[in-house]
């Protein structure tokens, strides 16, 4: 392995429900049974990384980088995720991800948790819109993609 790679979503891990299931290797009928409300909560995403690093230490790959290859919203504002709510996520996810380091983490980037991440989505035009960066009718970005923008290059 030279790279980790995970999603980092706070779903239900249960059978039948909403979600994403059992996941794999798992046994059993349930796993961490998140609510709704439950899908924005920094606490949970951040331990969620730090719990996957100290796995990757059991498995012997401590120092290898990690990379989030997905995480965000995925619940509309109806559920709770208005765009305000979406952009502080995304803000206290990406300031977390730079600079949380721990044992745990890659030795060759100063011990950091997390080396790259990239959030969902650009753009998805079928279930899972609320994290659009960019909205194609408009041809604009998003309020979401707006502060994206922002929080990397402050404009």
């Amino acid at each position: 392995v030279d790279i980790w790679t995970i999603h980092a979503f706070i779903l239900r891990e249960q059978e039948d429900s909403w979600g994403v299931g059992i996941p794999p290797g798992m046994d059993g009928s349930g796993g961490l049974l998140y609510e709704i409300s439950d899908h924005d909560d920094r606490e949970i995403f951040s331990q969620s990384l730090v719990s996957f690093r100290d796995w990757m230490v059991g498995q012997g790959h401590g120092g290898k980088p990690l990379a989030v290859t997905e995480f965000g919203i995925l619940h509309p504002a109806d559920f709770g995720f208005p765009p305000p709510a979406t952009i502080t996520f995304m803000q206290d996810a990406f300031d977390f991800m730079a600079t949380a380091t721990s044992e745990t983490g890659d030795p060759t980037d100063d011990f950091r948790l997390v080396q790259h991440w990239f959030w969902y989505s650009v753009h998805d035009s079928g279930d899972f819109p609320t994290g659009n960066l960019y909205d194609t009718e408009r041809e604009q970005l998003t309020a979401i993609g707006q502060a994206y923008r922002y929080y990397f290059s402050g404009e």
